[in-house]
C-alpha cells in the first residue's frame, strides 16, 4: 500500500537495499507517486513495479502498468503518478465526461467477465450503472432493471486516457473542488507540493464549511514557514489551486486500510 511505504519513511524505518532478491512489485489501492516508486526502489533496487487499479465492484483489479525500470522513461504526469495502464483481457473501460459522451478525461466505467452483477441490495444500483447508445450520451439505468451484461459499472473515478489507452488516474470525482469557477484536481496540488525537497508527503483537504471552499495542506517532512511553501506553490500553479493553510504534522494517519485517513484530517480542521 503506497501510504505504508511513507509512513515508514517518515518513522525512519524504511528499510533500504533489505530486499535486494525481490522481483516484482504490485503497488496499488490509491495514487502510486513516481516519489513513492523512487522510495521503494531504494528498499527493493532489483525489483521491478507494476501499479495496478479496480474497484471491489470489479474484482479487486482490472487494469495494470508495468513501470519502465530506468526512471529516465517513467512518464510525465500532471500530478506525479504513475499510470494505472490498460485493462486486463475480457475487461471493457470507457471515460465519460460530465455530460456522459465518451472523452479523453473523465469518470472511469468498466464492463466485462470482472464486472460484478449488481449489489445484493438492488435499490443500490441506482445511479451506478449506464446505458450506453451507439449515438447520444449515457443514461442510468432504470431503478428496478436487472443489471446485463451491456451495462456499464460507473467506478466515480476520474481518470485521463494520455493516449493508446494508457489510463492516468486524476482523483475520487468526489474529490474534486471549484474554487473561484476553476474545477481542479487536488492530486495536481499535492503533487505540487510533494516536489518540495522539505516535503515527504502532502495530502490537500477541501474545507467546506464555510460559504467558500478553502484549501488545507497538510504535510509531513521539514516544517517550513506558511508564507514560503504559498510563495513556491505560486511558482508552479495557477493562484486558486495555492492553499490558504498549511498544517505540518509528523505523521500523515492511515485508515483501517491502510489508505490514507482524509476523514480523520478533515475532522482534526474542526
Amino acid at each position: 500500500m503506497p501510504s505504508v511505504i511513507s509512513l515508514a519513511q517518515g518513522l525512519g524505518k524504511l528499510p533500504e537495499g533489505a530486499a535486494t532478491g525481490l522481483r516484482h512489485s504490485i503497488l496499488g489501492g490509491e495514487r502510486v507517486t513516481t516519489q513513492l516508486c523512487s522510495l521503494w526502489l531504494r528498499v527493493a533496487p532489483h525489483t521491478r513495479i507494476h501499479t495496478a487499479y479496480g474497484p471491489t465492484e470489479a474484482a479487486i483489479m482490472c487494469t495494470s502498468y508495468q513501470v519502465p525500470a530506468d526512471p529516465a522513461r517513467w512518464p510525465s504526469t500532471a500530478n506525479d503518478s504513475m499510470p494505472i495502464g490498460r485493462p486486463y483481457p475480457e475487461v471493457e473501460t470507457l471515460v465519460l465526461d460530465d455530460a456522459g459522451h465518451p472523452a479523453d478525461e473523465g469518470e472511469l466505467c468498466v464492463r466485462g467477465a470482472q464486472r460484478f452483477d449488481g449489489y445484493l441490495n438492488g435499490e443500490e444500483n441506482a445511479g451506478r450503472f449506464l446505458s450506453v447508445p451507439p449515438e447520444g450520451a449515457a443514461v442510468a439505468v432504470p431503478p428496478g432493471t436487472a443489471i446485463a451484461p451491456e451495462h456499464w459499472y460507473r467506478t466515480g473515478d476520474r481518470v485521463r486516457d494520455s493516449g493508446d489507452g494508457l489510463l492516468v488516474h486524476l482523483g475520487r470525482l468526489d474529490e474534486q473542488v471549484k474554487i473561484a469557477g476553476h474545477r481542479m484536481e487536488l492530486g495536481e496540488i499535492e503533487a505540487a507540493m510533494a516536489r518540495l525537497p522539505e516535503v515527504d508527503q502532502a495530502v490537500v483537504l477541501a474545507d467546506t464549511r464555510a460559504a467558500e471552499v478553502q484549501l488545507v495542506a497538510v504535510y509531513q517532512g521539514t516544517p517550513l514557514p506558511p508564507q514560503e511553501v504559498a510563495r513556491r506553490l505560486r511558482e508552479v500553479l495557477p493562484r486558486q489551486m495555492v492553499p490558504r493553510v498549511y498544517r505540518h504534522v509528523e505523521h500523515i494517519p492511515l485508515n483501517s486500510n491502510g489508505k490514507t485517513d482524509r476523514r480523520q484530517l478533515l475532522s482534526e480542521l474542526v
